[in-house]
C-alpha cells in the first residue's frame, strides 16, 4: 500500500494541523471499547524507576495513565503539533515539540519506547523505527500497537483516511520489526461485556507488539 504523503515534510506539515484530542482519562475501563488495547500496552510497560518515553504522544493520554498506574517512571513524550504537546505538559508529562524521525535525546537515553497507534501515520517507517531505537538502551522496551488490517480502522483504506499511509498484515509489522528480538504480537478484539446493549465484536482491532533492542 501506496502511502498518500509524497515525502516526510509532507506527512509532517498534514499532522501539525491533527487536533484530535484523544485522551480518553476517566475512560480506561472495561466498558471503553478502546480500553483492551491500552491496557495490554501498560501491562508490558514496567513498573517504577524507567525513563520512558511516547513517541507521537498526541494530547498525552496514554502517558499520563502510566504515571498514574506506573508509579515512580519518568515519562516524556514528543508529537508534531504544538498544541497537543501543550496539553500533555499539563498532564505532567516532559513532552517535546519534535518529530519522531529526528528525536531530540541523545543516544540509549530510554529504557522503554512506545509507538502506540503511530507506525501506520508516518511516510518513511525504517527511518522512524531506527531513530526510535537509537535513543533505546541496549535491551530496552520497545512496544505499541497498530490497526488491525481486519479491523474497522483498515478496512476504510489509506485512501479514506487523512493521515494513514498504510495498512499493516502481521507479517508486515515482523517485517518492519525485524531488528528486535523476542518480537511478540497480539492480536485485539473489543469486548465490553458490562454494558447491556453492546454487541460484543470479537473481530481483531489492533496488534500490540514488544521487543527487545
Amino acid at each position: 500500500m501506496s502511502p498518500i504523503f509524497q515525502s516526510e515534510e509532507e506527512a509532517v506539515k498534514a499532522h501539525e494541523h491533527y487536533h484530535l484530542d484523544t485522551d480518553r482519562e476517566g475512560k480506561f475501563h472495561s466498558q471503553h471499547t478502546g480500553w483492551l488495547r491500552t491496557k495490554q500496552l501498560l501491562e508490558w510497560v514496567p513498573e517504577g524507576g524507567k525513563v520512558i518515553l511516547g513517541v507521537g504522544c498526541n494530547s498525552g493520554g496514554l502517558e499520563k495513565t502510566i504515571l498514574q498506574r506506573k508509579k515512580g517512571n519518568i515519562v516524556y513524550g514528543v508529537d508534531v503539533n504544538k498544541d497537543l504537546v501543550a496539553l500533555a505538559i499539563r498532564k505532567g508529562v516532559i513532552a517535546k515539540v519534535a518529530k519522531g524521525e529526528d528525536l531530540p535525546f541523545k543516544n540509549e537515553f530510554f529504557d522503554v519506547v512506545i509507538l502506540s497507534e503511530v507506525l501506520e501515520h508516518v511516510f518513511d517507517m525504517d527511518n522512524f523505527i531506527n531513530e526510535s531505537l537509537r535513543v533505546l538502551k541496549k535491551g530496552g522496551l520497545l512496544l505499541g500497537s497498530v490497526p488491525h488490517p481486519k479491523g474497522g480502522n483498515a478496512m476504510k483504506g489509506v485512501e479514506n483516511h487523512l493521515y494513514h499511509t498504510r495498512i499493516f498484515t502481521k507479517q508486515s509489522l515482523k517485517k518492519a520489526l525485524v531488528q528486535l528480538s523476542n518480537l511478540e504480537i497480539k492480536e485485539i478484539g473489543f469486548n465490553a461485556p458490562d454494558l447491556p446493549d453492546f454487541k460484543i465484536d470479537r473481530t481483531p482491532q489492533w496488534m500490540a507488539w514488544r521487543g527487545y533492542k
